[in-house]
């Protein structure tokens, strides 16, 4: 089972590069989405290298050059340096309430079921219905049945 803490950085690294960060590919934008995963769950909550790996189902040494390489990227490409910013100002929003509280991957399975559940509870009142309406046709024809009974 996936970490909260691991769900919701991997939700908001992709809802902000609008990619699946599990995807297994190396395309650059991907590999550096994962670096700010990484560098996220390394500093930010003390991840040790082989969870992290394990979670992204990658070697720990793949996240001990990854985490290596962050710095040097972060020197010379300033559009990966300031989405790792901008990630870590929505990593860090004290709204977000993750720690003791709810995560924005955990909000959104919760709406996720509770418009499954309240589909499913209009279905389920729409059978509710046509059951009783059977119900009141039935117990006419009890009664009508009951009357000519009585008549005999």
């Amino acid at each position: 089972m996936e970490s909260i803490k691991v769900s919701t950085v991997k939700y908001i690294v992709g809802k902000y590069f609008n990619i699946n960060v599990d995807r297994k590919t190396r395309k650059i934008e991907y590999i550096k989405a994962r670096m700010i995963c990484y560098k996220i769950l390394r500093e930010e909550c003390n991840f040790r290298l082989a969870d992290i790996g394990r979670y992204f189902k990658r070697h720990h040494a793949t996240i001990y050059n990854a985490l290596k390489e962050f710095n040097g990227i972060s020197l010379y490409d300033k559009k990966f340096k300031e989405d790792y910013e901008s990630i870590c100002l929505l990593w860090n929003d004290p709204e977000r309430e993750d720690t003791g509280g709810i995560s924005a991957m955990s909000k959104l399975k919760i709406n996720e079921k509770l418009q499954k559940l309240n589909k499913e509870f209009i279905y389920l009142s729409d059978c509710v219905d046509v059951l009783k309406s059977e119900i009141k046709e039935l117990n006419k024809e009890m009664e009508e049945k009951y009357l000519e009974l009585e008549k005999k």
